[in-house]
């Protein structure tokens, strides 16, 4: 398992609407909302410099957070996950985030990477590995998140797929997905799908030798008897 434990040093701010927010931002800073079943929703800021530098972290969206707020000593005993970031729709920079309040001993649903593995095999088949998901949902424990789930495809033959029941869990995480949900594919190329065609599949079959002998003699007959016709 790998999850990751930060303290976030934030500053608390006026609660308000896209004016603050604007103010919040301008000043350098990226406004926060942290808020849970046991904890009133509290409007913060953070420094963006600082969370520019979070997100270059390996599984930074995994991470158990820890507040330091000077005037809300309440947050200090709580450990937060990122529920979810607004970006700008032109530079994805983050615009506003929300913050969870969670309990280490309860499990949660989270996403977690999919590294699909074996496409090389696949290539030798003459054909190309289709992942179809990037992520899992998955529940457990938030001390206990996985740093990615690894699926090996290697043995994946041409046309078939690999599912979630040929794979096997982390130890203590669950997921509500069926059994048959697909993870990847190994699909069979143009060009393999040529190699084994009929030679003369959708066309039409030349004439044999002898076949085409006999009509090019047909047409010289037609040809002399035309001549014939002309002088009487």
């Amino acid at each position: 398992m790998a999850t990751n434990t930060v303290t976030w040093k934030l500053d608390l701010r006026k609660p308000g609407g896209k004016g603050v927010a604007h103010r919040t931002r301008a000043a350098g800073k990226i406004p926060v909302v942290a808020y849970g079943k046991e904890v009133p929703s509290v409007p913060l800021a953070v420094d963006a410099d600082m969370i520019t530098v979070f997100m270059r972290q390996k599984n930074w969206q995994q991470a158990l957070i820890s507040l330091d707020v000077e005037g809300a000593p309440e947050l200090a005993d709580k450990v937060f996950m990122i529920r979810e970031i607004q970006r700008h729709h032109v530079s994805y920079t983050p615009l506003a985030i929300d913050l969870l309040a969670i309990r280490l001993d309860r499990k949660i649903k989270f996403e977690v990477p999919v590294e699909v593995i074996g496409a090389a095999e696949v290539r030798k088949q003459g054909g190309v590995l289709e992942i179809l998901h990037r992520t899992l949902p998955l529940k457990c424990l938030p001390t206990a998140i996985p740093e990615k789930i690894v699926v090996d495809a290697s043995l994946l033959e041409l046309g078939h797929t690999l599912h979630l029941s040929d794979i096997v869990l982390p130890e203590g995480t669950e997921t509500d997905l069926p059994q048959d949900y697909p993870l990847c594919t190994a699909l069979t190329t143009r060009a393999e799908e040529e190699a084994v065609k009929p030679a003369a599949e959708g066309e039409e079959a030349a004439p044999a030798e002898g076949e085409e002998a006999k009509a090019e003699g047909g047409k010289e007959e037609k040809k002399e008897k035309e001549k014939e016709d002309k002088k009487k």
